[in-house]
């Protein structure tokens, strides 16, 4: 029996590692995509090492009012509200490349933590009190997870996000490509450390 049960979670987590596709492994930067039933957008994940210590990653990644410094697709951020020590609501504005409208989001980011891994929960809220005449996003569901490394902290991020209107597959699935490697290479940056190991 324990045999069986050893066989079919081999099985299940070889099953799950498939449906990651590899879009790209440069600089010690690793992205990839996955889809996702019920939907045309797929999600991301990407991950590496960041020479920094995990509590300096986890402040940035809720110092919102400074993601426009490193994050490759946020021009405008802010906390809304302050919810608890360890939970903030923020409105974050992305920048679409042209003829795509910008959009726009507001989500809870939360931070957890579960021995050596830290992480940073986002999801989509249903607060609307901030109104703009950008289209907001109909879905935010991931998560940054630092744990400590020998050369300071390995980074992973995961994210689905629907960005709401009318808008073409190709366009967001070309960003999914490029914008979470150019985002994590900046944090890189910003954090005073090498964006390319």
């Amino acid at each position: 029996m324990k045999l069986i049960v050893i066989v079919f979670s081999i099985f299940v987590s070889i099953s799950i590692m498939a449906n990651w596709k590899e879009s790209k492994n440069k600089c010690g930067i690793k992205v990839s995509l996955k889809k996702i039933e019920g939907s045309s957008i797929k999600a991301f994940k990407v991950e590496g090492i960041i020479e920094s210590e995990p509590e300096l990653i986890i402040k940035t990644l809720m110092d919102f009012k400074n993601f426009s410094k490193w994050h490759d697709s946020i021009i405008e951020s802010k906390e809304l509200k302050k919810i608890s020590e360890n939970k903030s609501l923020a409105y974050m504005k992305i920048d679409f490349p042209w003829p795509v409208k910008n959009r726009d989001s507001i989500a809870t980011s939360e931070v957890v933590k579960k021995g050596e891994e830290t992480k940073v929960l986002i999801k989509k809220s249903n607060d609307n009190s901030l109104k703009t005449k950008n289209i907001r996003v109909t879905k935010t569901d991931g998560y940054w997870s630092v744990t400590p490394h020998s050369r300071g902290s390995y980074v992973y991020q995961q994210l689905h996000a629907e960005p709401g209107g009318s808008i073409p597959d190709w366009v967001i699935n070309m960003m999914l490509d490029k914008s979470p490697y150019k985002t994590f290479k900046g944090l890189r940056k910003y954090l005073g450390g090498k964006s390319c190991l």
